[in-house]
């Protein structure tokens, strides 16, 4: 298992394979190698042979808790509508209340043309509260992606973000949890959904709406992929060419491979002349430098001298709602009114009444002043 570890990370995915079928050989009642192997293959884009790995465990082990939700899963995937049903049924007989089994299930139903039971799913799913956001989201998204339903699709969307908007608008930072840090990765993905709907739907302004501001927030490298297509079909070559340039940075411990291979043959479709043989921007100025600088924030001065510390900003639309100390230099502790009048340029989609949160090192030198640098949005996982 550790030799599969390590090959997969420098990228011998063949060899990492082949040492997690020897993990199964030498221990084929243990589970882990048959779910690490899944995962990896999931991650190459080798949907099939996952498929095959969560079989042959469930062979083995017909108990394991996961089995049947991660199978039905990718057989949504693969368009395998009654076998991904069969699945996820018995997954949720083990738990009911699974909102992303649920979700799986409704898509199942509605993708194989059995809308009634799609909807009466969801519409128990919507009683769940956030988690019923998620299988709304997770619905419209698997409609878009198969350019199904879409009035419908619009509509799931369309409940999921004004819902957990408003669950944004409840987040005190001066009472936060770990918990609430899912509230703005969540969002985003949510705007993302919105935006692929109205994608497919032809409304190309509203989906630029909504990834613009996905995307700055996030940084992903699905959300820059579907942003770089509506720009290409608003006819903004320019545009759309370096935001496939940004998701091919930061895509590749975030999209498994035939993803990959897609934005690498819509780029070179663009552009022929385009490099997309490597990661772009490493050892030179390029998208990389971008992205960090995209994470930079000039501030006024906030003290005298060098000093640095960590904050929590909460952002409304057009305004920083609330600052919050975590740690850091004593002198920049009650720099929090100051962070809150400081001028932010955090986007948000026409309309939102959505809450973002950020976590950021303030750091300050006699030199070059005061600047915030924020953290990737998916490396916050604590409040501490």
């Amino acid at each position: 298992l550790t030799l599969a570890s390590l090959q997969y990370r420098l990228r011998k995915t063949d060899d990492a394979v082949d040492s997690l079928h020897r993990a199964i050989t030498a221990n084929p009642t243990e589970a882990l190698p048959y779910k690490a192997l899944a995962q990896m293959l999931v991650s190459a884009g080798r949907t099939n042979e996952a498929i095959t790995a969560w079989e042959d465990l469930l062979r083995t082990i017909p108990d394991d808790p996961d089995v049947h939700g991660q199978l039905g899963n990718l057989l949504v995937q693969q368009k395998r509508y009654g076998e991904a049903t069969s699945q996820l049924q018995t997954a949720l007989k083990t738990n009911p209340n699974d909102s992303v089994v649920t979700a799986n299930l409704a898509a199942a139903y509605i993708l194989s043309g059995n809308l009634e039971k799609g909807r009466s799913t969801l519409n128990h799913a919507t009683e769940w509260g956030l988690r019923g956001f998620l299988a709304l989201n997770n619905v419209a998204y698997a409609l878009a992606d198969d350019d199904q339903d879409l009035p419908d699709a619009l509509a799931y969307s369309q409940k999921a973000v004004s819902g957990e908007e408003q669950e944004t608008t409840k987040i005190d930072l001066s009472k936060l949890v770990n918990g609430d840090l899912i509230s703005t990765p969540t969002l985003v993905e949510y705007w993302d959904t919105m935006a692929w709907v109205q994608f497919r739907l032809g409304h190309l302004d509203e989906a630029e709406n909504y990834l613009r501001p996905a995307w700055q927030i996030s940084e992903y490298a699905v959300i820059a992929d579907h942003l770089a297509q509506v720009y290409e079909s608003l006819h903004k070559t320019h545009e759309a060419a370096q935001m496939y340039q940004f998701a091919l940075t930061t895509m590749e411990q975030e999209l498994p491979a035939n993803r990959q291979q897609a934005v690498r043959a819509r780029l070179k479709a663009l552009d022929p002349t385009a490099d997309t043989s490597r990661m772009p921007g490493v050892g030179k100025k390029g998208p990389v430098d971008e992205l960090l600088a995209m994470r930079v924030v000039k501030l006024p001065r906030l003290v005298k001298g060098s000093a640095s510390a960590e904050f929590f900003l909460l952002f409304a639309p057009g305004k920083v709602q609330d600052a919050q100390f975590i740690s850091g230099a004593d002198e920049l502790s009650e720099s929090e009114e100051a962070l809150m009048a400081a001028s932010f340029q955090v986007p948000f989609p026409t309309g939102s009444s959505g809450r973002i949160i950020r976590r950021g090192v303030v750091s300050c030198t006699d030199a070059t002043g005061c600047e915030i640098t924020f953290y990737p949005l998916d490396s916050v996982h604590s409040i501490n």
